[in-house]
């Protein structure tokens, strides 16, 4: 048997070079679907979200919100946490109207509000103390 050089050495620099090669493609194809991942979540809609406060500055937790798609009459019920936060993603493009309502206050009501695609409608609301009609 003959010895053609060290082939050893030639095959483990192939291999080493095939592994470099898909460590590469693996990192690009994570970019990738990264880049992928964020363009999705962005989606074809917008976001709404807000604060519930009431007039001292204090949060109000377990405001519920009433999100209505003014075009097709769908709504979607949010409760604000724990510091009064509500949100709501992938809305359609198109005119909503938005109440907020918490036991022992006056129902907050926002009519006809623009959203747009990729755009966040911020509606921080502060509740005023009264009945709930």
């Amino acid at each position: 048997m003959e010895n053609y050089g060290n082939s050893n050495a030639t095959w483990s620099a192939w291999g080493q070079s095939i592994r470099d090669g898909f460590a590469c493609m693996i990192g690009v194809s994570l970019v990738l679907l990264a880049l992928c991942s964020s363009a999705i979540a962005q989606g074809t809609g917008g976001t709404l979200s807000g604060t519930g406060t009431d007039s001292a500055q204090s949060a109000v937790p377990g405001a519920e919100v009433t999100v209505l798609n003014n075009a097709i009459g769908q709504a979607r019920k949010l409760v604000s946490n724990e510091r009064g936060f509500f949100s709501s993603a992938n809305l359609s493009p198109g005119s909503y109207d938005v109440t907020v309502s918490a036991a022992g206050f006056k129902i907050a009501l926002y009519k006809n509000r623009l959203i747009e695609v990729g755009q966040e409608l911020v509606v921080d609301t502060q509740l005023q103390v009264g009945d709930v009609k």
